[in-house]
């Protein structure tokens, strides 16, 4: 059961909207951001490598949806990096309330 819910709610289908968006504001917040960013220690990179996942994320998607576990493994390795910047999360969901992200 788990299973299955877990593997609906990672699916191509349920997510692949969502990564599409961010991975096309992404790029241009990084450019925008970059002078601040670097002020930051490895802030920019880590941005940077964020968005690289989800880059490899959508090629598993589009190649080889069957690979659950690749698919989990990237998805783990994204949330490692911590939130994607709050600019572009409320571009994508505005009215979202952010200050609750990440409490239960």
């Amino acid at each position: 059961m788990v299973e299955i819910l877990t593997s609906q709610v990672f699916s191509k289908d349920f997510i692949h909207e969502a990564l599409m968006e961010f991975i096309g504001r992404y790029p241009k917040w990084l450019r925008g951001n970059r002078d601040k960013l670097s002020k930051a220690k490895n802030k920019y990179e880590h941005y940077e490598k964020q968005l690289g996942l989800m880059v490899n994320l959508t090629v598993v998607y589009e190649n080889e949806p069957q690979e659950f576990s690749k698919i989990i493994n990237i998805m783990q390795n994204i949330q490692e990096c911590g939130m994607p910047p709050s600019d572009i999360i409320a571009d994508i969901f505005p009215g979202l309330d952010l200050s609750t992200m990440g409490q239960w």
